[in-house]
């Protein structure tokens, strides 16, 4: 899908808040591949929310849709240690502004892509943490979330690079990774349940949308991957608004690593000025390291093999 010539208005404190807090995310990501034997880590999509002075969003504007055309970059890159050694010299300032024609050596041999995700969650405290089953669709326990919104995007850039998007979800302990093709595979099976089409009799089904429903709803539950709604809230307007996201329960992914309870982040309170003059308190995450587990490492492994 082609990016607006126009540039937008970007929004307000709360997804400035959002996207503060998804750096910080980012951040332990990246440090954490890096400090890996076998793999690094580059800044791929956007670094920024937007410039502050409007007179400065055109050209902003224009440096971001001359980088991002096609689809939507996922925040991070991964590439083997060597390919990276032997390329670094070819790495631009800023990689996010840098176009994929630019970036075309370290596109060739990426393992995957990452979009970031951020939970103000301890995920060990949550109170369905570590049951057997999932009984029911809101359980409070850690997972992985796409937004409806952002999966076509994503899905566009996967299939014109040919490299495979994981998203990882880094809570104030740990975090989880997963790849984009399990989720959108498990959410088209959920939609054509709904539809009648996974029945024996689909024209019997079709008619029946209760149990339609019921067979979807057993379906997340089994699969650990559920459709559902989440507000966002606009402080412009004082209202909020509702998105469908795709949720994939922590057993439907893998563990991406630890955060070192010795070293955990620290929960900062910020606070953002409204141009209106609303006053927006916060909470921001600072430092922690995370360690990157065997099994986040092995999955990078076999969609290494899988590229080669």
């Amino acid at each position: 899908m082609a990016k607006p010539t126009r540039p937008p208005t970007f929004r307000g404190s709360d997804f400035a808040m959002r996207y503060a807090q998804g750096q910080w995310s980012e951040e332990r990501i990246m440090e954490s591949v890096n400090a890996s034997d076998s793999y690094r880590a580059l800044p791929y999509g956007r670094s920024q929310v937007g410039p502050e002075n409007k007179e400065e969003i055109p050209e902003y504007w224009e440096k971001y849709i001359r980088a991002e055309s096609v689809g939507k970059r996922p925040d991070i890159l991964i590439v083997r240690r060597e390919d990276f050694e032997r390329l670094s010299d070819r790495l631009p300032e800023d990689a996010t502004l840098a176009t994929d024609e630019e970036l075309a050596p370290f596109l060739d041999v990426a393992v995957c892509a990452i979009e970031a995700e951020n939970s103000l969650w301890v995920a060990e405290k949550m109170p369905d943490y570590g049951a057997e089953r999932i009984t029911r669709k809101d359980f409070k326990a850690p997972t992985v979330i796409v937004k409806e919104q952002d999966a076509p995007e994503l899905m566009a850039w996967q299939e014109h690079h040919r490299i495979p998007v994981c998203v990882v979800q880094v809570f104030y302990d740990r975090g989880y990774i997963i790849r984009l093709d399990e989720i959108m595979e498990a959410v088209d099976e959920i939609e054509a349940i709904q539809r009648g089409e996974r029945s024996e009799s689909s024209s019997i089904a079709e008619l029946d949308e209760k149990e339609n429903k019921k067979k979807a709803a057993r379906f997340q539950k089994d699969r650990g991957v559920f459709i559902t709604e989440q507000s966002y809230a606009d402080s412009r307007t004082g209202t909020s608004s509702k998105k469908i996201i795709y949720r994939a329960h922590y057993s439907a992914a893998r563990e991406f690593g630890v955060l070192d309870p010795n070293n955990p982040p620290v929960a900062q309170p910020r606070v953002m000025f409204e141009g209106n003059g609303k006053i927006m308190a916060y909470v921001h995450f600072e430092g922690g390291v995370l360690t990157i587990s065997a099994e986040a490492l092995d999955m990078f492994t076999e969609l290494s093999a899988r590229r080669l």
